[in-house]
């Protein structure tokens, strides 16, 4: 198989060759600027003293490692060993631009890899996910994993911090009352992705500990927290008595696949009815609130 990436460096500039073979050591596609041809002739190295086309090629170099057949793109089509043109759609990995990515893109390739790792460690477990494992699904470099979060558990840890991110919001936002935090966190906690992740954590606790502790850390103590702060006086009781209803039976339904993602409205109306039943609603709630519950 390395015997086809020295033939197909016959056709590129010198300058350019370092770089690909830095790249079939990091195992990702490589691009560089050749003449391979798509044809189904052979590929031969242009005439001496000719002119290289400047054309984007890009190196599978995953396969190549995997000992799988081997295959380079040229532009969006996907070409064999020979040169014969095949289809786009069996690319493994979605174009990336070159240079450093801006800021934006490595939150989006961030959110990426979460994505991925939650993926596998729910269908396969926390103990037998890899980052390689990961890296394949995110179609990234190990080193970009390593980059961005160091190891599994600071993955998994990630992932619960950006649930919790995305649900408390920044302060001051216009849903920053405690029907509005309550609604938010029922919506978020009753989601597929938070009870994949809680049903994992459950399975894993007593195997990582540890992970265990960072997760309610992150998790449900941080979400009591966040009640607190908006109680109209301090009272860690009520907090975490109020985060209880919150999940409720509900949850536990949730956890055994007996019912479905809640809708928004169906979240705001079991976070109004757990702030009513420890005597918060009614202060706290629109007109149209208390009229949905006594209708109800």
């Amino acid at each position: 198989m390395f015997a086809e990436v020295l033939r197909l460096l016959l056709v590129v500039d010198l300058s350019v060759r370092t770089a690909v073979l830095a790249g079939v050591l990091e195992g990702m596609w490589v691009s560089f600027s050749g003449t391979p041809q798509p044809t189904d002739e052979p590929i031969v190295a242009p005439p001496r003293g000719s002119t290289l086309i400047s054309t984007l090629v890009e190196i599978s170099v995953d396969q190549l490692m995997k000992r799988r057949p081997f295959h380079y793109r040229i532009g969006d089509d996907q070409l064999s060993m020979r040169g014969t043109v095949m289809s786009a759609s069996l690319s493994q990995a979605p174009r990336r631009k070159r240079g450093r990515p801006t800021e934006a893109e490595r939150i989006r390739r961030r959110d990426e890899i979460l994505d991925a790792a939650v993926r596998l460690f729910v269908a396969g477990g926390f103990g037998q996910v890899s980052l390689d494992d990961v890296a394949a699904t995110a179609h990234v470099a190990k080193r970009t994993i390593y980059s961005y979060f160091g190891d599994r558990t600071e993955m998994f840890v990630a992932a619960v911090e950006r649930l919790r991110h995305r649900t408390l919001g920044p302060a001051g936002d216009e849903d920053d009352t405690l029907t509005g935090l309550a609604t938010k966190i029922v919506s978020a906690l009753h989601s597929d992705e938070a009870i994949g992740l809680h049903r994992l954590m459950v399975t894993e606790a007593h195997a990582f500990p540890d992970l265990a502790e960072r997760f309610y850390r992150d998790g449900p103590e941080s979400y009591i927290r966040a009640l607190g702060e908006r109680l109209p006086e301090p009272d860690p009781d009520l907090a975490r008595a109020l985060f209880t209803l919150l999940l409720g039976e509900p949850h536990r339904q949730r956890l055994l696949g007996l019912r479905a993602e809640p809708t928004r409205a169906e979240a705001r109306g079991h976070a109004i009815a757990a702030l009513t039943q420890l005597g918060l609603g009614v202060l706290l709630m629109d007109v149209g609130d208390v009229s949905g519950i006594l209708k109800g």
